[in-house]
Order: structure tokens, then sequence, then C-alpha cells
């Protein structure tokens, strides 16, 4: 992504479990960045209503699942702010 400012926006996923691609999940459903593996990486590709449709079905895995997914966009909104920040200054 770029910032208001035109710079290149990095994010870093680092660790095992994190989730990347959740707007397709969230109003209004489109994705909003892109990523790029820089090292060997297997990871789960699941359509957004699939995903959905699941853990509805099975609202015990949901309770596991949209805890996780809120504190994910808590921490980009806290981390765009930032950035929002830096623009303005």
């Amino acid at each position: 992504m770029r910032s208001g400012s035109g710079d290149l926006v990095i994010e870093i996923i680092k660790k095992k479990g994190d989730l990347f691609g959740w707007s397709a999940l969230v109003a209004p459903r489109r994705y909003t960045a892109s990523a790029k593996a820089l090292s060997k990486v297997t990871a789960l590709q699941i359509r957004g209503q699939d995903l959905e449709n699941y853990l509805r079905s099975r609202p015990h895995l949901g309770l596991l699942f949209w805890p996780k997914l809120a504190s994910l966009i808590a921490s980009r909104l806290e981390h765009m702010r930032s950035l929002l920040l830096e623009t303005m200054i």
C-alpha cells in the first residue's frame, strides 16, 4: 500500500498462524493490499463466504476465530492512524 505521501508501506507477517487477506470477511469485501512471500511459505486460501458459512455452522470455532480477527483489525487501524499522523506532521 502507499501512504498519503506516496511512500510504500510494507507490513511483515512474521509468525505461523498470522492472518492476511481478511478483508474478504468484512464489508465492502474487497482486497485492499497485496502480498509477496520473501521465502518459502505454506498458506491456506479460503474464500471469505466459505469461511463465514463454516464458522456459522460451528459457532464454537467462531468464538475462537472472530476475536483474533478483531484484534488484527484493531492493530492495523492503530498502524494506519500512526501513518496518517506522520503525513500530517
